[in-house]
């Protein structure tokens, strides 16, 4: 007779996986009892006057993570989820038992003995004839299927019970919230979320059937684990639901940015300090490698792609004092070359006269030596006699060209270690903040049952 049966139940097997059959068909060639009504929970036969909820147990593999987008803040998943619970009405009419008999077949544990009898379907319009548990999961935008030849989907049920397993392939995007504060030392995380949207946990027991499992660790852009899973409540419209979660946790991988962006901004600030150590006479070719450096920054700031937000991220923080520090060099050595014109007009100022001091009339000194005397006049159109010391003129322009070369050696020789001293000092805080407050570093250890492959 058992022979019979799975004679019977592959026979049916091969007819639903190959041919399209209505939910009449489903019916009948399944045996359903007669009267059935898919709306109704198939619960168990009440103890006692209490009616336990039925137990849907839940396990998922995350096959692939297919894609992360930072500019939409979404996270894509390839996952198998499996289903699983037993039709308790469809127990006891295959198996013809009365209330009593399926207590004690529960009571035994024997209605869990049933995987070398389940039969594998692949056509889901068995699903639209019997009941089955609606679940919700939080934070989906869009679920789609993988398909060959058909959406792969399998069903497997007991031939001799009514044990259904309900196996399916996903891709599922959802939308992640992502603060990309510490960029590019940021690290995210997404819980997923799913319970009963009809049935409360009076009415349906959802439960783990086993950990979550995460089998693909492999992306470019970051570090991936599965953290942690758990079964909690969730409170909603003050009813109770069993809700299952698992945490997947996710950070950059810096590399790429420490190749792109903060070893060549480095080395671009490096050149404007070999410019300190040029003669001063070629004070504009200098200020020429400052302007490409800082075109140069510019344009990289540009094209990182970093995510779009409303906030200043840490990579900008350090591309902005980058630039800032090769302006203040900029500025440095637009002061030298101010200052190198004022001497070169001091000295020839010092070297216009060298006679002995005499006093002589402003009216005819601008009229004999209107060169000589130009900058000694200061009140020749008011009319009244002046007179000034040539002696005076030339201890002034010594006094500027002594300031002058002081101003000049102070710039060449402090600006250097200065400017040194900050960029070090920034980068030490840069680097200190950015790490500690991102917790880049604090990243847990994998849990081997829930991440096999690292």
């Amino acid at each position: 007779m058992h022979n019979f049966n799975c004679i019977h139940a592959i026979f049916l097997a091969i007819i639903l996986t190959r041919i399209g059959v209505d939910t009449d068909d489903v019916t009948k060639l399944l045996n359903i009892p007669k009267g059935y009504n898919f709306f109704e929970i198939p619960f168990s036969p009440a103890v006692n006057n209490y009616t336990p909820p039925i137990n849907v147990s839940f396990s998922t593999t995350i096959e692939t993570i297919r894609k992360i987008d930072e500019v939409n803040k979404e996270l894509t998943l390839g996952m198998e989820i499996i289903l699983g619970w037993t039709d308790w009405k469809m127990l006891a009419f295959r198996k013809n038992l009365t209330p009593s008999q399926v207590l004690d077949l529960i009571r035994e544990g024997k209605h869990n003995n049933r995987i070398p009898n389940m039969i594998t379907l692949n056509n889901p319009e068995y699903l639209k004839a019997i009941w089955k548990p609606n679940l919700y999961i939080y934070d989906l935008e869009e679920t789609s299927q993988p398909k060959l030849m058909s959406n792969l989907v399998t069903l497997k049920y007991d031939a001799e019970g009514g044990y259904i397993n309900y196996i399916t392939k996903v891709i599922l995007r959802f939308s992640v919230p992502m603060e990309f504060e510490y960029y590019p030392l940021d690290t995210h995380a997404f819980t997923f979320r799913i319970r009963g949207f009809s049935y409360n946990e009076n009415l349906l027991n959802l439960m783990w059937e086993k950990p979550p499992v995460f089998a693909d660790h492999d992306h470019p852009n970051f570090d991936v684990q599965l953290e942690s899973f758990a079964q909690s409540k969730a409170i909603i419209h003050d009813e109770k639901f069993n809700l299952l979660s698992f945490k997947i946790i996710f950070r950059r991988k810096i590399s790429y940015h420490v190749v792109q962006t903060f070893i060549p901004s480095f080395l671009l600030i490096l050149i404007t300090w070999l410019c300190f150590f040029m003669p001063q006479r070629l004070v504009e070719v200098r200020v020429g490698i400052c302007m490409t450096t800082v075109l140069t920054l510019t344009a990289m700031q540009d094209r990182q792609g970093s995510p779009k937000s409303a906030y200043v991220k840490a990579l900008d923080i350090w591309m902005v004092n980058s630039i800032f520090f090769v302006f203040l060099i900029l500025v440095q050595f637009a002061l030298l070359i101010w200052l190198n014109n004022r001497k070169i007009e001091c000295e020839k100022e010092e070297t216009q006269d060298m006679s002995p001091p005499v006093s002589v009339n402003v009216r005819s000194a601008t009229k004999n030596f209107p060169n000589r005397w130009n900058n000694g006049i200061y009140d020749v159109e008011n009319g009244h006699g002046f007179y000034v010391k040539a002696r005076k003129v030339r201890i002034t322009a010594k006094r500027k060209l002594a300031i002058i070369l002081r101003c000049i050696w102070i710039l060449e020789s402090v600006a250097f270690p200065m400017f040194l001293t900050l960029f070090f000092i920034f980068s030490g805080v840069y680097w200190g903040c950015l790490i500690v407050k991102s917790n880049f570093m604090n990243w847990p250890v994998p849990n081997k049952t829930l991440n096999p492959n690292l």
